[in-house]
């Protein structure tokens, strides 16, 4: 019997009046296991080694949910009231996806976790899609979104055009980075998924597959990623 793939997850951290505390939400811990993996939360390190260890054990990454992202990680300052993410969690996912990425573990992005890794390829996100994008619609909300045509997503959903997402986030993906793709859209063309071709496996979703535990597509997503990690042992 194979051996079951380890899979670091990134937690996040909130401020309370008892202090800072790490987190992590059960729902994806319960869908790594259920698709054959076995969790790591990975607490936030400000060590080089610590880093480089955990990307030697683990076989795979999946970067979390989380809040939003400090603008000046792409080059601009905040024009909106932003629930902003410390800056001691983004600089330890974007060590740690460096270092992850060297050794070519395959890489799930969810949510705030997708637009990490955009922003690691130099791109730039919408701070507020309600306020930067007119007649978008209220992406607080579930959707559906367009997966697009030979995309690798496509082949994961089994071939299927649009699905129903849970969606719960105000930022987006403005300006793609470097050597990503889009595979998926919304109707008022915000970016819904990303991926990278030239590598074992990379995707972002801007939804949360993690809260549909029971969904076909939620199944297919991240048991194709526990499989990749799997044969990437």
């Amino acid at each position: 019997m194979d051996k079951r793939p380890l899979i670091g997850v990134t937690m996040d951290i909130r401020d309370t009046e008892n202090g800072l505390y790490q987190y992590i939400n059960k729902n994806y811990l319960d869908v790594i296991d259920r698709a054959g993996g076995t969790s790591l939360a990975l607490p936030i390190s400000h060590s080089e080694d610590s880093t480089r260890a955990v990307a030697q054990i683990i076989d795979g990454l999946i970067l979390s949910g989380g809040g939003d992202i400090h603008p000046s990680y792409f080059g601009e300052e905040a024009i909106t009231k932003l629930s902003l993410t410390p800056h001691d969690r983004t600089d330890f996912e974007l060590s740690l996806l460096k270092e992850v990425m060297k050794k070519r573990r395959p890489i799930l992005g969810i949510c705030y976790g997708m637009q990490l890794i955009n922003i690691a390829f130099g791109g730039s996100l919408y701070q507020d899609i309600k306020k930067q994008v007119p007649k978008s619609r209220d992406h607080r909300k579930n959707h559906s979104v367009k997966i697009f045509p030979d995309s690798r997503l496509r082949n994961i959903m089994d071939g299927a055009e649009a699905i129903d997402v849970i969606s719960r986030h105000h930022q987006a993906i403005k300006e793609t980075g470097r050597n990503l793709s889009v595979s998926a859209q919304s109707e008022d063309g915000i970016i819904e998924a990303i991926e990278m071709e030239d590598y074992t496996f990379l995707i972002g979703v801007q939804w949360h597959p993690e809260k549909e535990t029971g969904d076909f597509f939620t199944r297919r997503l991240i048991s194709s990623f526990i499989k990749t990690c799997m044969g990437n042992k």
